[in-house]
């Protein structure tokens, strides 16, 4: 079986290795694990037995407000992504990819068969998902698909509106296509969180994590929420295939993280609050020169800036590593040449001298 390649995550996994400064991190760093209670308990080795993830599937259906059996808890949010593109794919299915497209949105559905149209998120409107356009590329499609995109966008941080969901929602309901949403940025928005997509369409997939807004990464949870509790079994059915169960110390850690979650929250807002503000006035003032334009991030720790006349974002990526020992993510690896993604979940010092060497390497104006 040949399958493409995830450049992107080859980039990830290396690219903040010996750089002075990261702005390549999509997610927060780890909270203290003395948060989370006596590690011993944590590290228990007792499987949980014919109950499975049932106590930890409790804590994410009463966040969520959904029901136990219509979540599935997966090793993280890049597995959800995988079952999800693998149970809803068939011959003559076609997957709708919002674009800029964080990578697997696009690579996993076509992996298994289905054809890929584009819901572009045209940077000159704020990356805003139209829904007269998505609605217009919902007619086209086969009455078998599915439209993928994100909230928060990936990677631009913009906010989908609940009323510009419900539109689209309508429109998909129409031509039986199911939505799916990636939603592990609206975390980032706190008790203000806007609600999951699964209360806003009967049929939608919700794919959500611990690891960005909680800092959790290292313990790969991630999760799957539906009312179709059908689908969920078919889910389940496909991970079955993967492995017996989720490994049961990262599933009490993320046990132990959702009787934190008020902590969590608060931090989440407090390190994303200070790193967007340094993003912002930098932003600013490179728009104000038309060096850049920039789509302000609702929440988060990304931004996803395009650069006046650098077409190649990989070079410049290089030459601000190279020059100023700065990382930042390349816009082609979300299909969008002319962008980089910032990442600001660090020190905003950090953040606003990362941002310098970006600005050192911008081309004038004349």
């Amino acid at each position: 079986m040949e399958f493409p390649i995830f450049d992107y995550m080859s980039f990830a996994k290396s690219s903040s290795e010996g750089a002075r400064i990261a702005l390549t991190m999509s997610g927060l760093g780890p909270p203290p694990m003395e948060w989370f209670g006596d590690p011993a308990a944590l590290v228990d080795l007792r499987d949980a037995g014919g109950h499975g993830t049932l106590f930890l599937r409790e804590k994410i259906a009463q966040r969520y407000g959904v029901a136990p059996d219509q979540v599935l808890v997966t090793p993280g949010a890049s597995a959800a992504i995988h079952i999800v593109s693998a149970v809803l794919s068939t011959a003559g299915t076609r997957a709708l990819i919002e674009r800029p497209v964080y990578q697997p949105l696009m690579m996993e559905p076509k992996l298994y068969g289905s054809m890929i149209g584009y819901m572009e998120r045209r940077a000159e409107e704020s990356f805003r998902l139209d829904p007269a356009r998505v609605g217009a590329a919902l007619e086209l499609a086969p009455r078998a698909s599915f439209a993928f995109f994100t909230n928060l966008h990936n990677p631009s941080g913009v906010l989908v509106p609940e009323g510009d969901i419900v539109q689209i929602a309508d429109a998909a309901a129409k031509t039986g296509t199911r939505l799916v949403c990636c939603e592990l940025y609206l975390d980032f928005l706190g008790p203000s969180r806007p609600r999951s997509i699964v209360h806003l369409s009967e049929n939608a997939i919700s794919i959500g994590s611990l690891t960005k807004a909680f800092g959790l990464g290292a313990i790969r949870c991630g999760w799957i929420l539906c009312k179709d509790r059908d689908l969920i079994a078919r889910c389940e059915q496909y991970f079955n295939h993967m492995s017996v169960n989720c490994a049961m110390p990262s599933l009490r850690i993320a046990a132990a993280a959702f009787d934190r979650m008020e902590w969590l929250e608060h931090r989440a807002l407090e390190i994303a609050n200070a790193g967007r503000a340094a993003y912002l006035e930098w932003a600013a003032r490179e728009t104000a020169a038309k060096r850049i334009r920039s789509a302000d991030p609702a929440g988060g720790i990304i931004a996803f800036p395009l650069l006046y006349r650098v077409p190649d974002t990989h070079a410049f990526a290089k030459r601000v590593r190279e020059r100023h020992g700065v990382q930042v993510t390349p816009g082609e690896y979300f299909y969008a040449p002319g962008h980089i993604r910032v990442g600001f979940g660090i020190d905003p010092e950090e953040v606003r001298a990362g941002l310098e060497a970006v600005s050192a390497e911008l081309p004038r104006n004349h």
